[in-house]
């Protein structure tokens, strides 16, 4: 999944799917006065990219003269633990002017507990379009990894229902 701006990957979810509560942005790249923040292999050399404008500057003393950068930012859950996504932004860097070339949706990860007690471990990777999933069974073993086509998420009960059915015929 592509967004058009940096704001609507941001609020992509708002609230974790699981427990309700607020998702916060990861602390490796927090957002100061509507700057995301990216730190370039320098530190403390650093990408600032206005999320109302996308906007991009370096901050830094020396001068970058080209090529694309890869940052990758989460959302996460700090109450259950239990529901991130991550989401990629490419820079174009030409003479320390940056550019936004994409936003994507990388992998979105659900830990679930079933009726059972067995902790299911889901990635959701939007970029290969496929849903990966292991299972912590509550005597200590682990399933082998099922890759299975994208599954939708709408809440934990309907999920695991249609992992299952899909995992039947894979």
């Amino acid at each position: 999944m592509e967004f058009d701006s940096i704001l609507d990957a941001i609020n992509y979810r708002v609230r974790c799917p699981l427990c309700s509560h607020l998702l916060d942005t990861s602390i490796d790249n927090p957002i100061i006065n509507n700057n995301l923040i990216f730190y370039l292999d320098n530190k403390p050399d650093k990408v600032l990219i206005n999320i109302n404008t996308q906007i991009t500057k370096i901050d830094s003393e020396q001068k970058y003269f080209g090529g694309q950068s890869y940052f990758y930012f989460l959302k996460e859950c700090r109450d259950c633990t239990c529901y991130w996504f991550g989401i990629q932004i490419v820079i174009d860097i030409m003479n320390s002017i940056c550019y936004v070339v994409k936003i994507i949706l990388g992998t979105e990860y659900f830990l679930i507990d079933d009726e059972n007690k067995n902790l299911h471990d889901i990635h959701n990777k939007h970029s290969i379009n496929e849903t990966h999933r292991y299972i912590q069974y509550k005597d200590g073993k682990k399933s082998s990894l099922q890759k299975l086509p994208l599954i939708k998420f709408n809440n934990a009960k309907d999920f695991l229902d249609k992992i299952d059915k899909i995992s039947i015929f894979s």
